[in-house]
């Protein structure tokens, strides 16, 4: 019988992950590539932990699996989040990541087309924002957080089984934009660029060490920048931008 080998299995999601369109790609303002996952796991003794390591395969593999688009994998910070958790704790926290993807991503009624919006912050940012005096001190991989993502998605797919007019029925195989800019492949890269180099993406998760700030106007700044780089799509302009 062939023992499982997470390490190896990380080696060849990295391949996997090089070989998708736009390969393995940053948002660090300093390096163009994110760190390999199989890197990440060498820089944290990795072969002292090989639960932790097949819980990070079972991940990455959930982003390329419901967002096959995706088009940055900075998984530094998520790495972090994962290695503060005890034995238990890390493996229900891999379970809800996994589901949220499967939730969210493009096999599903709400066919969100990244996983940006979940892996750099915004989502968490929102939520925070929301209820700060409860919420303040909880993180952007919190237990917390990760449950009331579950519960707005079974949300949202109620809202599109009524046809709601901001999130209806799609197509199939149109990807779900409820936001006021385009967040067609060129766009979102162009976008998301520009706001790590002015440091206004909410979590950055090229990065282990993050002194988090939840309380700047993310989903404004956002806005603004789209607008400013002529990404706003003229019949949808005087929606909501929060997802």
């Amino acid at each position: 019988m062939t023992t499982f080998d997470p390490l190896a299995e990380l080696k060849r999601l990295d391949a996997v992950i090089a070989a998708t369109p736009r390969g393995r790609r940053s948002l660090c303002p300093e390096r163009a590539e994110a760190t390999p996952l199989a890197l990440l796991a060498a820089a944290h003794a990795g072969a002292e932990r090989p639960d932790a390591w097949d819980q990070l395969a079972r991940v990455a593999a959930a982003v390329l699996e419901n967002f096959p688009e995706n088009i940055f994998w900075d998984f530094d910070y998520l790495v972090h989040a994962l290695l503060q958790l005890e034995t238990p704790e890390r493996e229900r926290f891999t379970q809800l990541v996994v589901a949220l993807n499967r939730r969210f991503g493009r096999h599903t009624v709400i066919a969100f087309r990244y996983a940006h919006d979940f892996l750099y912050g915004y989502d968490w940012a929102r939520w925070v924002k929301k209820s700060p005096e409860q919420r303040s001190g909880l993180g952007p991989f919190s237990m917390e957080f990760l449950a009331s993502m579950n519960t707005r998605g079974k949300e949202l797919e109620a809202l599109i089984d009524e046809n709601d007019a901001k999130y209806p029925r799609l197509p199939a195989g149109e990807a779900r934009n409820p936001f006021s800019f385009s967040r067609e492949p060129e766009d979102e890269a162009l976008l998301f660029i520009e706001l790590a180099a002015r440091g206004a993406i909410p979590v950055p998760a090229w990065q282990t060490a993050v002194e988090l700030d939840y309380s700047r106007a993310y989903t404004q700044i956002r806005e603004q920048t789209a607008a400013q780089l002529g990404l706003i799509n003229p019949n949808s302009a005087s929606q909501p931008s929060s997802a």
